[in-house]
């Protein structure tokens, strides 16, 4: 590794994206919250396949990575840590086997996002069965009813196929800015100063947490109230209470052994990797004000720069402009 400070450097950005700055976005009211935190996983991963020149970097920080998400967000769902380690490990393999680096950005964020999207519909179907397509459809048809509309097509496939389509939109705007990383080298146009350096609060977060018996409580009840009310059709209370089983079981039962098999083997990882857990740790804060910092210098237009219409400086040229400002503040 030719810069190990680097790779600490990148690391802790990462680190501060899984547990910070989605606090910043949802803060701001940034839209589509997913897909940039999506997005940003993807930049650090390309950030760091550029900079080491090795992907096994990648699988490197991914451990630490889940490992200060552990520390730092420990009730994160299970999901959350199981999508950053798919998305790791096909960083790892997309640099492993794809030598040219703009053609593996472009593959590892249509990848990230498309698996992302799919793994919602997945869900969807699981939980509620194939049933859940077909009362779209019916819910739609009903809506049209009135207006003597004939739906012919299906809605539930048209409303998927738009999902799909915003997802796959998202990972080829991640990868056309990953691919431009070796272009950001070069020195920017001045940036007005602005109050970079004012500490920002990070989302505040319940002083007291939900008893862990309220969840099965709450979805017994759900399911004992669904097999009571006579109102509801035999086919939807059928698929209420399909999913009220499947994610009573999940909460109370799989994610927590997930949970605790992770956890089990993160904290083992780690035993293993003190010096740099405690070399990425004294870097968190330093990593946390350049985030701050490019992210409110990205809000001012360049001085001499183009405009950009719409674009700027909200936007996809507010993101650009972010990343190449955290990249300079940060190598």
């Amino acid at each position: 590794m030719n810069d190990p400070n680097r790779f600490y450097r990148i690391t802790a950005l990462w680190v501060i994206s899984e547990t910070f700055v989605g606090g910043i976005l949802h803060a701001v009211r940034m839209p589509l919250t997913g897909i940039v935190l999506a997005g940003l996983a993807v930049f650090w991963m390309c950030l760091l396949r550029h900079q080491t020149g090795r992907a096994e970097s990648i699988l490197r920080a991914l451990v630490l990575v889940m490992i200060f998400k552990m520390l730092l967000s420990p009730h994160a769902p299970i999901g959350a840590f199981l999508s950053v380690g798919l998305q790791g490990l096909a960083g790892y393999l997309v640099f492993r086997f794809i030598p040219r680096f703009s053609v593996g950005a472009y593959t590892l964020a249509l990848f990230a996002y498309l698996q992302s999207a799919f793994m919602r519909l997945v869900t969807l179907t699981v939980i509620f069965g194939m049933g859940f397509w077909d009362a779209v459809d019916v819910f739609v048809a009903q809506i049209l009813a009135p207006t003597g509309v004939e739906p012919g097509v299906s809605w539930a496939g048209v409303l998927v196929g738009m999902y799909l389509t915003l997802y796959l939109m998202g990972g080829v705007v991640a990868g056309h800015l990953c691919a431009r990383i070796p272009r950001w080298y070069e020195p920017l146009a001045p940036t007005p100063e602005v109050d970079a350096d004012a500490e920002v609060d990070p989302p505040e977060s319940p002083t007291r947490r939900r008893p862990r018996w309220l969840v099965p409580l709450g979805g017994a009840a759900l399911l004992i109230g669904v097999s009571f009310i006579p109102v509801l059709p035999t086919g939807f209370r059928g698929m209420l209470l399909r999913g009220g089983v499947i994610l009573l079981v999940w909460f109370t039962v799989v994610a927590p052994v997930l949970r605790w098999v992770l956890f089990r083997w993160l904290r083992k990882r780690g035993s293993r990797l003190t010096q740099e857990i405690q070399a990425i740790a004294a870097l968190l804060p330093e990593a946390e004000r350049i985030v701050v910092r490019a992210w409110r210098q990205s809000a001012v237009q360049e001085v001499g720069g183009p405009q950009r219409g719409w674009l700027a400086p909200s936007g996809v040229a507010r993101l650009s402009r972010f990343l190449q400002l955290t990249v300079r503040y940060s190598l």
